[in-house]
Protein backbone atom coordinates (compact mmCIF):
# COMPACT_ATOMS: atom_id res chain seq x y z
CA UNK A 1 0.00 0.00 0.00
CA UNK A 2 2.72 2.54 0.79
CA UNK A 3 4.55 1.56 -2.15
CA UNK A 4 1.12 2.76 -4.15
CA UNK A 5 0.67 5.56 -2.59
CA UNK A 6 4.32 7.26 -2.87
CA UNK A 7 4.23 6.03 -6.68
CA UNK A 8 0.63 8.39 -7.24
CA UNK A 9 2.61 10.99 -5.24
CA UNK A 10 5.46 10.88 -7.48
CA UNK A 11 3.03 10.75 -10.54
CA UNK A 12 1.30 14.18 -9.18
CA UNK A 13 4.66 15.65 -8.47
CA UNK A 14 6.15 14.82 -12.54
CA UNK A 15 3.19 15.87 -13.92
CA UNK A 16 1.97 12.75 -15.28
CA UNK A 17 -0.45 10.10 -15.52
CA UNK A 18 -0.87 6.97 -14.37
CA UNK A 19 -2.75 3.67 -15.43
CA UNK A 20 -3.65 0.41 -13.51
CA UNK A 21 -6.35 -1.84 -13.77
CA UNK A 22 -9.31 -1.30 -10.92
CA UNK A 23 -10.81 -4.12 -8.85
CA UNK A 24 -14.16 -5.06 -6.82
CA UNK A 25 -14.97 -8.02 -4.92
CA UNK A 26 -16.55 -10.96 -6.84
CA UNK A 27 -20.41 -10.85 -6.74
CA UNK A 28 -19.92 -14.41 -5.49
CA UNK A 29 -17.40 -14.62 -3.38
CA UNK A 30 -16.32 -11.54 -0.81
CA UNK A 31 -12.78 -12.19 -0.82
CA UNK A 32 -12.09 -12.82 -4.79
CA UNK A 33 -11.21 -9.50 -6.58
CA UNK A 34 -12.29 -9.25 -10.05
CA UNK A 35 -11.31 -6.55 -12.61
CA UNK A 36 -13.85 -3.13 -13.67
CA UNK A 37 -14.35 -2.42 -17.19
CA UNK A 38 -14.10 -6.14 -18.10
CA UNK A 39 -10.18 -5.80 -17.51
CA UNK A 40 -9.83 -2.47 -19.59
CA UNK A 41 -7.32 0.16 -17.85
CA UNK A 42 -7.89 3.00 -16.47
CA UNK A 43 -5.70 6.39 -17.46
CA UNK A 44 -6.04 9.21 -14.80
CA UNK A 45 -4.45 12.21 -14.13
CA UNK A 46 -3.92 12.24 -10.30
CA UNK A 47 -4.22 15.46 -8.51
CA UNK A 48 -4.80 14.53 -4.94
CA UNK A 49 -4.75 11.38 -2.12
CA UNK A 50 -7.13 12.11 0.90
CA UNK A 51 -8.22 9.16 3.55
CA UNK A 52 -11.63 8.60 4.14
CA UNK A 53 -13.07 6.36 6.71
CA UNK A 54 -9.92 4.41 6.52
CA UNK A 55 -9.38 4.13 3.23
CA UNK A 56 -6.65 6.13 0.94
CA UNK A 57 -8.33 7.21 -2.32
CA UNK A 58 -6.84 9.50 -5.42
CA UNK A 59 -8.25 11.75 -6.95
CA UNK A 60 -8.41 11.76 -10.10
CA UNK A 61 -9.25 13.48 -13.50
CA UNK A 62 -10.32 10.06 -15.66
CA UNK A 63 -9.37 9.77 -19.67
CA UNK A 64 -12.65 7.73 -19.82
CA UNK A 65 -15.30 10.12 -18.36
CA UNK A 66 -13.28 13.60 -18.78
CA UNK A 67 -14.51 13.99 -14.89
CA UNK A 68 -13.29 13.81 -11.74
CA UNK A 69 -14.18 10.90 -9.13
CA UNK A 70 -12.32 9.50 -6.36
CA UNK A 71 -9.88 5.88 -6.49
CA UNK A 72 -9.63 3.69 -3.87
CA UNK A 73 -5.84 3.27 -3.59
CA UNK A 74 -6.27 -0.30 -2.48
CA UNK A 75 -8.54 -1.61 -5.61
CA UNK A 76 -5.72 -0.77 -7.89
CA UNK A 77 -3.38 -3.29 -9.15
CA UNK A 78 -0.55 -3.20 -11.81
CA UNK A 79 0.10 0.64 -11.47
CA UNK A 80 2.23 2.18 -14.46
CA UNK A 81 3.26 5.82 -14.56
CA UNK A 82 2.51 7.47 -18.24
CA UNK A 83 5.42 9.58 -18.45
CA UNK A 84 4.83 10.17 -21.96
CA UNK A 85 1.47 11.93 -21.04
CA UNK A 86 0.95 14.76 -19.05
CA UNK A 87 -1.99 15.41 -16.62
CA UNK A 88 -5.12 16.88 -17.86
CA UNK A 89 -8.04 18.44 -15.79
CA UNK A 90 -5.81 21.19 -13.74
CA UNK A 91 -8.23 23.86 -14.64
CA UNK A 92 -11.44 22.03 -13.36
CA UNK A 93 -9.27 20.51 -10.31
CA UNK A 94 -8.42 24.23 -9.01
CA UNK A 95 -12.58 24.39 -9.25
CA UNK A 96 -13.30 22.05 -6.79
CA UNK A 97 -14.25 22.55 -3.80
CA UNK A 98 -12.07 19.97 -1.30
Amino acid sequence: MVELYDYQKEAIEKNHKISFLYTRSSKTDFEEKENRRRGKRYIVSPFKIALSDGHYYLIGYGDYNHKFRPYRIDRMVDLQMEKNQPREGKEEFNRLDL
